[in-house]
């Protein structure tokens, strides 16, 4: 299975077109990533005119053998005298020969053959195990060169493409503020000059970059308080699901072990961000590993059986009965009539086995920072659609991409980002069961509430939006205590004391929880099951939900099923008496 992705190398803006009063600017973006996430395709569009103008800009995949993506596309409105910077999220799908269109109120101004292409180098990558070569993303305000310094240090790994490594052009200053877009890249190397120089919404970006899985290496600067040795030189500060690491203030200063300790972190990551993409070959296998109907829910006897009768009565039966009755002639409407007839039999029986409604099947869980109010969440969604939904829709911070992606002629995967993530075309297809990975953010005021807290119980209030089937929290004094009832939304309930934690050195970070735990598993198959093996650091709960308000299905679904669960750390403004 193979992923293109078009590489947009050129200079700022890389190249613009007027129409009248609209100029288009395709600006460039970051190293193109080639493995899982999405690409950020960058474009300025300017109104010099008087009125508010609509424009409308898609990129089509082009066409190929092993064609995927079909198009992205997003309408704005540029008010009069004003410029608006467009983004389109390219998920990683194959696309060759990419062209641009423009619209400018509803009129075609610009296509293959006018304005702005497209072009560039194509990169291409597998998406199988063996050989994964993770990228690492580099700033320029990283001392030394870290692309020699690794290529000496290749014989450390069984391959010397275990690592990709690329310097971002653009100044730090103009780095997007959607975590998206740094979503396809298993590390990214700053320092901190550069994180002075950010944008806030640029840090918020990074910082649920990390939280989502990512990590982010700071090269020079003294890490926080909280951070543990990774090696004698390299510090590591779990956030989320992710990781930040705190190298020397020059990576070429590193020793072996400690660039190897790094570089097997990056690895790693792409491993895990790639499982789908590589480990399941059809949708059959999804179906076993995380299951959405039953392997033996399709009527595949009836059908047989139905094909059986079809065949006697249109052969035999057929010339039979108008041989007896010297009609052979009607041969020519009996024979279509009586396809016509099983047809509508077979499309009306599988309905009746299998009904019209769709069936959806999700495994999440989320990372709760009541104090941010941020909830990072990751999840598996599972679908069964005997008819197929005309769109899939998602958040603009949420990633998804398919554990099986089936590549033809015929499949066409389009996504317009006009208002959120809309999926068209070939995403959910009739009758085969499809899974998606999905990453998302979003702001939330879910919270635990502490009612009181004694020694010996804790009266909560369920703020968390779902019914709590159990709960575990621990208290910043580290008292464990325990509630093994369902607590509904809004209602009380009090915790009874359990044990007690040895908080020394674990105040901070989460080693050995949500990463090593969660985000290093099998998602599909695991399902995020084992969620009482994590360490619960003071002030922090985890929680089994009944369901979660954290996670878009994309759909309204006939029938929904879900098994949930949080990591929460718990608001310090009261939520933690």
């Amino acid at each position: 299975m193979w992923c293109v992705l078009p590489a947009l190398m050129f200079s700022v803006p890389c190249h613009a077109q007027e129409f009248n009063d609209i100029r288009v600017q395709h600006l460039q973006g970051l190293p193109t990533p080639v493995h899982h996430g999405y690409y950020e395709h960058r474009f300025r569009v300017s109104n010099s005119g008087s009125k508010v103008r609509n424009v409308r800009l898609t990129i089509y995949g082009g066409s190929g053998f092993d064609q995927a993506l079909g198009s992205l596309s997003r309408s704005v409105a540029v008010a009069p005298l004003a410029s608006v910077e467009v983004s389109l999220f390219q998920p990683c799908l194959s696309s060759l020969d990419s062209k641009l269109e423009i619209r400018v109120d509803s009129v075609r101004v610009s296509g293959e053959d006018l304005g702005i292409r497209l072009r560039g180098t194509y990169f291409t990558a597998l998406y199988h195990f063996t050989g994964i070569q993770a990228t690492v993303m580099v700033s320029k305000s990283v001392p030394g060169n870290i692309i020699n310094f690794s290529n000496k240090k290749g014989g450390l790994f069984a391959s010397s493409s275990d690592l990709s490594y690329a310097y971002a052009d653009i100044p730090v200053e103009l780095w997007s503020g959607n975590w998206l877009t740094y979503s396809a890249y298993d590390a990214i190397m700053l320092t901190p000059g550069d994180i002075s120089l950010m944008r806030p919404h640029t840090i918020a970006a990074l910082d649920e970059y990390v939280r989502l899985g990512g990590n982010l290496v700071i090269c020079g600067g003294n890490a926080p308080e909280g951070a543990i040795a990774l090696t004698g030189q390299v510090k590591r500060l779990d956030s989320g699901f992710g990781i930040k690491l705190y190298l020397p203030e020059n990576p070429e200063n590193l020793d072996e072990e400690s660039w190897k300790s790094c570089s097997s972190i990056f690895v790693a990551t792409s491993k895990i961000l790639r499982e789908g993409l590589g480990r399941y070959s059809n949708a059959s296998e999804t179906n076993s590993a995380f299951p959405v109907i039953d392997k033996d829910s399709s009527p595949i006897r009836a059908f047989f059986v139905l094909l059986l009768i079809f065949a006697i009565v249109i052969g035999p039966l057929n010339l039979w009965v108008l041989n007896r009755k010297k009609k052979r002639i009607w041969i020519l409407w009996t024979t279509p009539l009586i396809s016509l007839f099983f047809s509508l039999l077979v499309v009306g029986y599988s309905f009746i086995a299998e009904g019209v409604a769709s069936k959806v099947n999700i495994a999440s869980f989320t990372f709760l920072d009541e104090n941010a109010r941020i909830a990072s969440t990751l999840g598996v969604i599972g679908y069964y659609c005997p008819i197929p939904p005309s769109r899939l829709e998602f958040g603009i911070y949420t990633e998804v991409q398919k554990y099986v992606v089936e590549y033809s002629d015929s499949t066409n995967y389009n996504v317009d980002w006009t208002s959120g993530q809309r999926l068209t075309g070939g995403w959910i297809k009739s009758r085969v069961v499809t899974h998606l990975m999905s990453r998302t953010s979003e702001m939330r005021r879910e919270r635990i509430n502490i009612v009181s807290a004694s020694p010996e119980r804790v009266e909560i209030v369920n703020g968390l939006g779902a019914a709590i089937k159990d709960i575990d929290l621990c208290m910043p004094d580290g008292r464990i205590y325990k509630y093994r009832n369902t607590i509904a939304p809004g209602a009380k309930a009090t915790l009874n004391f359990a044990s007690s934690e040895d908080i020394h050195g674990r105040s901070q970070g989460l080693r050995d929880g949500l990463r090593d735990g969660i985000f290093d598993k099998q998602w599909l198959s695991n399902r995020f099951s084992n969620v009482y093996s994590l360490h619960l650091t003071p002030g922090s709960y985890v929680a089994r939900l009944e369901s979660s308000p954290f996670i878009n299905p994309g759909m309204k679904p006939g029938e929904l099923k879900q098994t949930a669960a949080v990591y929460g750390i718990l608001a310090v403004d009261g939520g933690a008496k």
